[in-house]
């Protein structure tokens, strides 16, 4: 029997042996159940002592009842761990079912108690007020000291001994203190690595996060098979096997000796495609970027399989690895072969929408989409919107793995009508851009674009036209970095974009100008189900000649900006009192997302933003401020908001004290 599965054989009979002990005593000491809790009186705290001193292995092995001294293995003996409560009949009545204040842990660090306070069941659950405390029982008490054993055994402390105090508070509630004596901790003397190619031995050691004289972990030890595992597997090792021991050297000092099974150097014989169209097979290995003869790699296959999902062609991707004929895993070297079993998704698909927004009123969208009109994965997208500041009709063209697996070009086109207070814009044009995906997180986008540009003026300065009409070519570069647990609605993580754009100076257009805007979202799980979300945004812009037209000037305000002022309401106006933009802009805002009841939030915000007419007029104390909430439905499109901002300062005049936000989607 492996010592892995003989370990947990033996770790669940532990656990059986120690549930049937606790069952035991409660039921001998317990009160009958339909004993209605009482109100705390007489002493004013109770000790809880047991004889019973358990035992929990701290590494992988079997469990031994014997009490002798320190063994030479933790494969067969026990480190003992012991708990100390003892429950007077009248007490356990008159504390039951009363609800527990706190839970406090002493004896141990701060770190090391919050992360056991964690996994104990009368700690109750956490939430934005406080908890949703739990009831005292002297089962579940029993319960989570063998929580509390467990846990310590794993931290390196397979001795501790822990006892427990139960204290009133009031009539309804209890107190709850364990007691921690760690004991001395079980350390690492040294970390022995047998089994491992001579050329894989120096790149190990520098990925194993077990050194000597740290304290004994089980998710240091787990870490680091793991990470010696997946140095293998990188190297062409594909049927490694890497296990983890530890042997006492005396009662407070362990060898970790990782041990490997190579098995032979692996290259791929054959790659088989199942399961999609002929026109697709020669697209499928060109993503895969995997040829015969490439030594074996299982990142790899993971970057091979997310090339295969950013296709969007199939519903299903797997990758299969076989031995090839003939593999002898004594040998030295051998051959495998590496089998795609992909389901194709209907190519063609066509989405229809219609919602209202408070800034766009009524909002009409649509897309048709074939992502193999073309064949070998080249696709085609129409798509519009029609709102009342904004009317596009956009279509692409892609080509996958264009020049490498990684790399689409598109090419695209466009026509664009803009409708603001202080100008009107019509924009029509192409772009040539080629997108680099060099794993799920990131995006490298780079293209040429070309756009015939016309702005009417509603009261252009003396020395503006009224109507200007010209021709750009530009230059354009954007990169993301996405680690997001969902586009919608994410919980965790981390969104950051960076986007550039630069005329090229022709004699089509008098204005060269350069425009960068940089974007840092960040997602924080604060309690179990209420998140903390933020962002920044930095907009800079200079025109090197002539000036910058409105279309990519910088503006604030709004639903998805600042929320307590109106769209674009934000920095320099025209005499109209119209917003023309800037050429700088600040843009932050923090928001709390507090589940309430079934699919519905509430948030809280506070937001900061402005913008400048240009850069040598940028004040961080011009930073307007406004702060709000509002409700939050997760609908299956996606979350619906209706937010309410206050601005902080003065708002200016003709402007509302208050403003009213819906939108579909988070601002952030």
């Amino acid at each position: 029997m492996k010592p892995r599965l003989r370990t947990w054989l033996l770790a669940a009979w532990l656990v059986l042996a120690i549930a049937a002990e606790a069952h035991t005593s409660f039921a001998q000491d317990s009160p009958d159940a339909n004993s209605a809790p009482g109100a705390a009186t007489g002493d004013s705290s109770s000790t809880f002592e047991d004889v019973s001193g358990s035992n929990v292995v701290a590494a992988s092995g079997s469990d031994d009842r014997s009490t002798s001294t320190a063994p030479d293995s933790l494969e067969s003996p026990r480190l003992r761990t012991a708990s100390s409560f003892r429950l007077r009949r009248e007490e356990m009545q008159r504390y039951r079912g009363l609800e527990v204040r706190k839970v406090e842990i002493e004896g141990i660090d701060g770190g090391l108690a919050g992360e056991l306070k964690k996994g104990l069941e009368l700690s109750g659950v956490k939430n934005l007020i406080g908890a949703d405390r739990a009831r005292f029982y002297s089962q579940i008490l029993r319960q989570d000291l063998e929580r509390a054993r467990l846990f310590l055994a794993r931290e390196g402390y397979p001795r501790a001994v822990l006892d427990a105090s139960v204290a009133p508070h009031g009539e309804d509630q209890v107190d709850v203190s364990i007691q921690v004596q760690p004991g001395p901790p079980v350390r690492v003397a040294r970390v022995d690595l047998f089994g491992f190619p001579r050329d894989r031995r120096q790149s190990i050691k520098e990925r194993i996060t077990v050194e000597r004289g740290q304290r004994l972990r089980d998710a240091d030890v787990d870490a680091s098979v793991a990470a010696a595992k997946l140095d293998l597997q990188n190297a062409g090792y594909a049927r490694s096997e890497v296990e983890g021991r530890i042997e006492l050297l005396d009662s407070l000092r362990v060898v970790v000796t990782i041990d490997a099974e190579s098995g032979p150097l692996c290259r791929y014989r054959d790659i088989q495609v199942e399961g999609t169209k002929p026109d697709l097979v020669k697209l499928v290995r060109r993503s895969v970027g995997i040829d015969r003869g490439t030594l074996y790699s299982v990142s790899d296959l993971e970057r091979a399989r997310d090339r295969l999902r950013l296709l969007g062609l199939f519903r299903q991707v797997r990758l299969e690895l076989l031995d090839a004929p003939g593999f002898d895993r004594d040998a030295e070297t051998a051959e495998v072969d590496l089998v795609l079993h992909l389901s194709d998704r209907p190519p063609r698909s066509l989405e229809a929408g219609v919602g209202y927004w408070s800034e766009d009123g009524v909002r009409l969208q649509g897309r048709w989409q074939h992502r193999n009109l073309l064949q070998g994965g080249r696709g085609f997208e129409l798509s519009s919107l029609f709102s009342e500041p904004r009317r596009e009709i956009d279509s692409s063209l892609w080509w996958p793995a264009l020049f490498r697996a990684d790399v689409r070009g598109e090419l695209g086109g466009h026509i664009a009508w803009q409708y603001e207070e202080a100008f009107d814009a019509r924009r029509r044009g192409g772009d040539l851009s080629f997108v680099y995906r060099p794993n799920l997180r990131s995006t490298i986008r780079t293209g040429l674009e070309i756009e015939r540009v016309t702005i009417t003026r509603a009261d252009p300065e003396p020395d503006e036209a009224r109507i200007t009409r010209e021709t750009q070519i530009r230059l354009a570069a954007a990169w993301s970095f996405d680690t997001t647990d969902d586009r919608l609605d994410p919980t965790r993580g981390q969104l950051v974009s960076l986007q550039a754009t630069k005329v090229i100076p022709t004699g089509l257009t008098k204005n060269d100008f350069v425009v960068y805007d940089v974007g840092v979202s960040q997602y924080l799980k604060v309690l179990p189900k209420t998140v903390l979300a933020s962002r920044v945004d930095l907009g800079w812009a200079r025109a090197l000649e002539g000036d910058l037209p409105e279309i990519y000037r910088f503006f604030a305000g709004g639903a998805t900006s600042m929320r307590g002022y109106r769209r674009n309401r934000l920095g320099p106006v025209d005499a109209n009192d119209a917003p023309i933009g800037g050429e700088a802009k600040l843009e932050m805002g923090t928001e709390l997302r507090i589940p309430i009841w079934k699919g519905f939030k509430a948030d809280v915000f506070l937001d900061a933003a402005q913008v400048w007419s240009n850069r040598k007029s940028v004040r961080i104390a011009d930073l307007a401020t406004a702060t709000g909430g509002g409700l939050i439905y997760s609908s299956p499109v996606g979350p619906v908001r209706v937010d309410v901002g206050f601005p902080l300062q003065n708002p200016p005049a003709g402007d509302p004290d208050y403003v009213i936000h819906v939108l579909v989607g988070h601002p952030f």
